[in-house]
């Protein structure tokens, strides 16, 4: 065998080599249905702006052109970008900024400054896509949630606690617990909430651990009678298994997240209203403690 021939020989079973490589590689990448039929400048139709060089308006660019590529959301950026109404950006623009000022809270309410398809189509893909990158929430409330106080407090625990709810609606006395809170604390929840909202981190984080422990913690107002009583009744601190100490502290993280989001002043029950709940317990008054929470409990469980 001469030289030439070997040499001949190797560059073919390397040339072998790299195109069953490629091959392989191609046939791991996932199917698609073809690239997008639109040109896609995501940075003209999002709210984020595109004057730095890194950041969540980066973040947000690359995804809407490049999370599930290779359609993504091309075509419907392409879309917008493209409306002969020149309505879809615009409008777009409001709502996203919207959310972004006024967090998750303020979506449902930022969604109506869509104005047309393009515009919904847009929103719903980034929204599914690209929640995080673009600054918007990315979770959807479970169905089965019930209301929580009244609409607006609904609302806003719903935007910001999206996740959170979810998590406790997957545990069955952390459901039962905070449906008890919802129906039977009205008067009290808001204030609750505000109180706790105002306390500084460390002191939130030690009644977080009061409260799993079934302890009446120290140091701030606790998240006060009415809502001990459903903890104890559906996710007990004091004698419980380890998933009702879960239950307990998934509960509490609920109560906690709409403190922080500020949504306190909207659970306030109106004085008159079908949000009112039927009947009232007496755990559930305004000046109702923990420390005498056991006197009236057998009066108010009729």
């Amino acid at each position: 065998m001469t030289a030439a021939s070997g040499v001949s020989k190797r560059l073919l079973a390397l040339l072998f080599t790299v195109v069953t490589l490629v091959v392989a590689g191609v046939s791991a990448l996932p199917s698609c249905n073809g690239p997008p039929d639109k040109t896609c400048f995501a940075d003209r139709v999002h709210a984020l702006g595109a004057d730095e060089d890194a950041g969540p308006d980066r973040d947000c660019t690359t995804c809407l052109q490049t999370r599930n590529a290779p359609k993504a959301c091309c075509d419907a950026v392409g879309a917008c970008d493209e409306d002969p109404t020149n309505e879809c950006t615009p409008s777009f623009q409001a709502a996203h900024r919207c959310v972004i000022d006024g967090g998750p809270s303020e979506e449902a309410r930022c969604k109506g400054l869509l104005t047309n398809d393009r515009s919904k189509n847009l929103y719903a893909c980034m929204r599914g896509n690209c929640g995080p990158e673009c600054g918007i929430p990315s979770c959807d409330l479970d169905p089965a949630v019930i209301l929580f106080a009244n609409p607006s407090c609904d609302g806003c625990m719903g935007g910001s606690c999206c996740d959170k709810i979810n998590a406790c609606y997957r545990s069955r006395p952390c459901k039962l617990a905070l449906e008890c809170i919802t129906k039977n604390c009205t008067r009290t929840l808001g204030a609750s909430m505000t109180r706790l909202g105002l306390a500084p981190p460390e002191l939130r984080a030690a009644a977080r651990d009061a409260v799993c422990a079934g302890r009446i913690p120290e140091g701030i107002e606790g998240p006060g009678a009415c809502l001990e009583r459903c903890l104890d009744d559906f996710a007990p601190g004091d004698g419980g298994t380890a998933d009702d100490q879960g239950a307990r502290c998934l509960a509490f993280d609920v109560y906690a997240c709409g403190a922080e989001a500020s949504c306190g002043p909207k659970c306030v029950r109106p004085d008159a209203g079908p949000y009112s709940g039927e009947g009232e317990w007496p755990e559930d008054a305004p000046d109702a403690s923990a420390d005498d929470a056991s006197s009236p409990r057998d009066a108010g469980s009729d």
